[in-house]
């Protein structure tokens, strides 16, 4: 499997974390699906569009919530991830709110007798490792150039190159004259 899968509950909700690749390299698009399940009479409200990602840039969101024949209804929330940088990174626990609004409750009362309020459930931390793109072993030292370049060209330099196109100029215009001269005198 090339996936880790992360299921937290309390209550009546249960909430799946996916993400994918397992093993990524830097430069690769993590997938990281939300999927919130919850009984009928219970009233969810996702977290908002980039809330606790870390570091990581969200390249696309899509969010989709669906009832069920019960009465109960699926939220999902899918992510297409960047790393920012290679090494152990960590996606941090997201936050998803509920009311318990079933007819087991008092009316008016949450399922422990209180006061109808809001629930949190958070999900587990993922932690994972990205993988770096310069191959592990092998010596990657940042190097300087090999030879500095000289900062202006020296005289002679300078002369050499005004007088290779005058020459190359000259050899042009003389065989022009030479061709010129043999088809005068062929006339």
């Amino acid at each position: 499997d090339d996936e880790i899968v992360q299921t937290s509950e309390s209550g009546p909700v249960k909430a799946t974390v996916t993400l994918s690749p397992k093993k990524p390299q830097l430069g690769d698009s993590l997938n990281l699906t939300l999927t919130v399940s919850a009984q009928p009479g219970v009233q969810v409200e996702m977290p908002p569009f980039g809330e606790a990602l870390g570091r990581f840039s969200i390249t696309r969101f899509t969010p989709r919530s669906d009832s069920q024949p019960d009465g109960s209804t699926v939220h999902i929330q899918r992510y297409v991830l960047e790393a920012p940088m290679s090494g152990r990174q960590r996606i941090p626990s997201l936050r998803i709110e509920f009311v318990d609004q079933r007819a087991s409750a008092t009316p008016g009362r949450g399922p422990d007798g209180g006061s109808e309020s809001v629930h949190e459930l958070l999900t587990d931390e993922i932690a994972i490792d990205i993988a770096s793109v310069i191959a592990d072993g092998k010596d990657q030292e940042l190097r300087g150039l090999r030879d500095p370049l000289p900062e202006t060209a020296s005289p002679g330099e300078l002369v050499g190159y005004a007088l290779a196109p005058a020459v190359l100029l000259l050899v042009l215009v003389t065989w022009l004259l030479l061709r010129r001269m043999r088809r005068r005198a062929a006339l």
